[in-house]
């Protein structure tokens, strides 16, 4: 499986007054500008399971421009509300770290893990691929300046070589909108949950807020789902992750 992503809104730099004329030319900048940087990624996802063996990152310039990238590896981990935290970390290396690569052409990063393993639970990063934006021109100036950012998933697994998350239903509680699901990840491995289905009166149903939800739970982790509808109406749920998994739940009756 592979990515592909062009220039997108990573750090906006503008230089412009205001104006309908303004305005018009800036969109004709950025749309000639976007055109001109993409990469495709392979793997997408990177998966250590032999500490002691780099894994190939495969970078390729897709576009009509140089491109240079820098590679930052970081540590990933969750807070208490879900949301992703990224640290600086000296456990992962990526080599080169830094590296121009030209239209039409691939650049292999090798991706080592420096550290000792856990033995029961998979450890999490993140690696940070930066566009450095090329000098501004002159000319230019008054057009967007843009660089692109890409965070690839990076896994390495446990010593005990076994790894699987576990989702339970932590609770449900009555929303102003719906209902407020917390997920939590009781499993020594990742998910990538993908959708949550619900089972009420009239059947199991999938809501489009729900669907296609692409979202990671770290081990021990939590995440709090907004669902439409009376809480008091759901009587299960079916979490569906990536991997093909999916965990059934009964909701208690509210009292």
């Amino acid at each position: 499986m592979t990515l592909w992503l062009s220039r997108s809104f990573f750090n906006v730099l503008r230089q412009v007054s205001f104006g309908a004329a303004v305005f018009a030319a800036l969109s004709l900048a950025f749309s000639r500008t976007a055109a001109a940087a993409s990469l495709d990624i392979n793997p997408v996802r990177v998966v250590i399971s032999q500490p002691t063996d780099p894994v190939e990152l495969h970078v390729t310039n897709t576009g009509s421009d140089d491109l240079s990238i820098q590679v930052d590896p970081r540590i990933w981990t969750q807070r208490e509300d879900g949301t992703d935290e990224l640290n600086y970390t000296d456990l992962l290396l990526a080599v080169p770290p830094l590296f121009t690569v030209t239209p039409g052409e691939q650049q292999i990063v090798r991706i080592g893990y420096l550290g000792a393993p856990s033995e029961d639970f998979e450890m999490s990063f993140r690696l940070l691929l930066t566009e450095l934006a090329p000098p501004v021109a002159e000319r230019d100036r008054s057009a967007l300046n843009m660089r692109m950012q890409l965070s690839i998933p990076v896994f390495v697994a446990p010593l005990s070589g076994v790894a699987a998350p576990q989702i339970v239903l932590d609770s449900i509680e009555p929303a102003t909108d719906g209902a407020s699901l917390t997920l939590r990840n009781t499993g020594n491995a990742h998910a990538k949950v993908l959708g949550v289905d619900l089972l009420g009166r009239g059947g199991w149903s999938q809501p489009s807020e729900l669907a296609r939800m692409a979202q990671y739970l770290l081990p021990d982790s939590r995440a709090d789902v907004q669902v439409p509808g009376d809480a008091a109406s759901i009587r299960a749920i079916r979490v569906i992750s990536a991997d093909g998994r999916d965990w059934e739940h009964a909701v208690p009756p509210a009292r």
